[in-house]
């Protein structure tokens, strides 16, 4: 066979699936013959294309794979001799029974009619051309044919959905995984939305508490300086006057004076942790400001991971559904051919009956035997007679009847 009539043919690919050979030839930079084939299942690794150049088509956009030539020369199918089938089997008052068993198909249908082929061969010896059990055969081998190519055509169909069923079921695993990573990752984000919101209310609530301590020690620090003003202001004015006594007594408005400076400078210490706690409670805001929209970002993105996933399980699920109505189709149509063949096959099997019973009454031919002629010779015994009125009393030549033969 040449390489160039294997193209077309469907093959099995150990360990990678069915597929049909679309190209044989040479591969740019590549040493050899290499063989293209279109695996049904799309496990490929290319789409017919390598280096920029296209060498055939194919089905799916990675369903294309490049296999040398030695590699698979022992997997074309050799076909068989079509005159091997030729040979007449004796016949048998039987009629043939047509397995149409889905499932349990494996050999050829034109094998499983000998019996119809051998009397359609004597049939067509004896009958003339015009007979209707010549059209009845052909038309039944039509169907036999029509018939297998529907039940392979099935048989590939039934081999893709059972390949492309392990892809189905491994969509569905990665799908339900991410179902599960889903709601785990959103309730760790509702947790952690949770524990930041109280974590923000519990600063907040802090900011205003020390804001109002801030506010108050504010006020104070005014009311001190207010009051620490006035004081100097009388010490200013008594100062000429008080001079004597303030060298005798102890100063009280001095002890005071010092106390406010005390409390002035506590306040301001309060006040610098105030501003500190301030911008950390700033900065850990931020963060959690910057974990909140991270978390966001993730969570988007697991809900659009999530959609490709469900669109893709929606389009595997279609295949499925149209496959199995093709199948279903091809299946109606194979019940409808199977009776039609069994209505032909009947028919054909009465008609052939009708002629093994008129070949049983015809003569055998025997060279060597005596041929015994039934014929009557009606001029025996008679002086003259005319072969052509049938009458006596003359010859054929001399026949006054002469004119009514011509």
């Amino acid at each position: 066979m040449d390489n160039q009539d294997c193209i077309g043919l469907v093959i099995e690919v150990p360990n990678i699936g069915r597929g049909q050979i679309r190209y044989i030839g040479s591969v740019e930079t590549k040493k050899g013959t290499f063989v293209g084939i279109n695996l049904f299942a799309g496990n490929g690794k290319n789409d017919g294309t390598f280096r920029g150049r296209r060498y055939f088509e194919t089905s799916f956009p990675q369903s294309g794979l490049f296999i040398q030539w030695e590699k698979i020369a022992n997997l074309i199918p050799i076909p068989s001799n079509p005159e091997a089938n030729m040979t007449i089997p004796p016949a048998s008052p039987t009629p043939v029974r047509i397995n149409a068993n889905f499932l349990g198909y494996h050999e050829p249908l034109q094998n499983s009619f000998p019996e119809i082929k051998s009397r359609t061969s004597i049939s067509n010896v004896i009958q003339p051309n015009d007979d209707p059990m010549q059209t009845t055969s052909s038309d039944l081998k039509m169907l036999q044919t029509e018939l297998v190519q529907y039940k392979r055509l099935v048989e590939d169909q039934r081999i893709v959905f059972e390949e492309i069923q392990a892809a189905i079921d491994e969509y569905e695993t990665k799908l339900d995984t991410t179902e599960k990573e889903k709601v785990l990752l959103q309730n760790q984000l509702d947790h952690e939305r949770t524990s930041h919101q109280r974590q923000k209310q519990f600063y907040e609530s802090e900011h205003d508490q020390l804001l109002t301590v801030i506010d108050e020690l504010q006020s104070e620090i005014n009311r001190n300086a207010a009051i620490l003003a006035e004081i100097m202001q009388k010490e200013k004015k008594n100062s000429l006057e008080n001079d004597y006594v303030m060298q005798d007594e102890p100063n009280s408005d001095a002890l005071l004076i010092n106390d406010l400076r005390e409390q002035i400078l506590e306040l301001q210490q309060h006040k610098t942790q105030a501003e500190l706690h301030r911008v950390q409670w700033e900065k850990e805001k931020e963060q959690l400001q910057f974990r909140n929209q991270s978390l966001s970002k993730e969570y988007k993105n697991l809900t659009t991971e999530m959609t490709e996933y469900q669109q893709k399980s929606h389009d595997t699920e279609t295949k499925e559904y149209t496959l199995n109505k093709e199948l279903d189709d091809a299946r109606k149509k194979i019940g409808e051919l199977e009776s039609r063949v069994e209505e032909l096959s009947k028919k054909q099997e009465e008609n052939t009956l009708i002629v093994d019973s008129n070949i049983e009454t015809l003569p055998l031919y025997n060279p060597g035997a005596e041929v015994k002629s039934t014929l009557v010779n009606a001029a025996a015994g008679r002086s003259l007679w005319c072969a052509l009125c049938e009458k006596d009393g003359h010859e054929s030549v001399d026949c006054p009847y002469d004119d009514k033969f011509f």
